[in-house]
């Protein structure tokens, strides 16, 4: 995720400064690089809030019976019609059409009315891994929703943690300190950090990647963009990553350069071995592809 902005501004910048021309870009749990207002955040963060109520199996028979990628579109046209213009009216809204955005909106995420209600129809990712399946005690990962998880506090405002990196961070730390040692040859007392420290972010112009990226690819006509995401990331919601792509303002002819690649996974989409070696497919594919320009 923090190396996709790094390769939408590496483009342009590659481009500008070395004329250096590029074949292909692949952005993996790519965080949306936009200027986003806080409900644009909510109608984009939605999509994947249904598709993880739909892995749970806690969402109303007529949608639970759907496919993973008919739930997903259903709940992108949810998000972006019917919840994105309540958001829009804000406080004009009338009783009656806020009433039943409330309703659907439960429908769709197998939250009760009154809490949705309760939130003003906004419901923020900290309190929605906690909410789901409170009555359950269980709380929600954010990497990959996937995973739950169990709090000392079940009534608490947010999770305690992210039980799906709990999870499996472990064996990362473990594998990298047996490859060092034994096939490297390499000891060392040092910490290996799992995640690295970022903060604070440098974020640039607000939307400066995305302009970077579309530069790129308007003047380098033959550059390849494809974009994966997994539908149980809320690190990085899929909606996100197509809401700004779908604003770059691409001409057609550059516009059919881009192709999106979804896995019923999380933000590390090669934890699953299904995923993972459709995801090695995908990849050979895309280079072998954009490599033939």
């Amino acid at each position: 995720s923090y190396g996709t902005t790094r390769s939408a501004m590496l483009a342009g910048t590659l481009l500008q400064r070395r004329s250096m021309f590029m074949s292909g870009i692949m952005l993996l749990s790519a965080v949306g690089f936009g200027n986003f207002g806080a409900d644009d955040r909510n109608a984009f963060e939605l999509p994947s809030y249904v598709t993880s109520a739909w892995f749970h199996h806690l969402l109303a028979p007529d949608l639970q019976s759907l496919s993973m990628e008919q739930i997903a579109q259903k709940a992108r046209e949810f998000a972006h019609g019917e919840y994105a213009q309540a958001l829009e009216k804000g406080d004009e809204i009338s009783p009656a059409e806020k009433q039943k955005v409330i309703k659907d909106i439960a429908h769709y995420t197998g939250l009760s009315t009154a809490y949705v209600e309760e939130t003003n129809l906004r419901i923020s990712p900290q309190r929605w891994f906690k909410e789901l399946m409170r009555s359950k005690r269980l709380t929600m990962g954010r990497l990959d929703a996937r995973f739950t998880g169990q709090d000392y506090d079940a009534a608490g405002e947010g999770e305690e943690y992210d039980p799906s990196w709990a999870t499996y961070t472990g064996a990362y730390a473990a594998m990298w300190q047996d490859y060092v040692r034994k096939d490297l040859n390499w000891v060392t007392d040092g910490w290996y950090n799992v995640s690295g420290i970022v903060r604070p972010w440098d974020n640039g112009n607000p939307g400066q990647p995305s302009e970077s990226l579309r530069a790129a690819m308007t003047q380098e006509r033959h550059l390849k963009l494809m974009v994966m995401a997994g539908y149980y990331d809320h690190a990085t919601p899929f909606n996100g990553i197509e809401h700004t792509v779908s604003h770059m303002s691409l001409e057609p002819n550059i516009r059919k350069n881009v192709s999106f690649v979804y896995y019923e996974t999380g933000h590390m989409v090669y934890i699953d071995k299904k995923a993972r070696e459709k995801m090695r497919k995908d990849v050979i594919g895309f280079i072998t592809m954009a490599s033939k320009q």
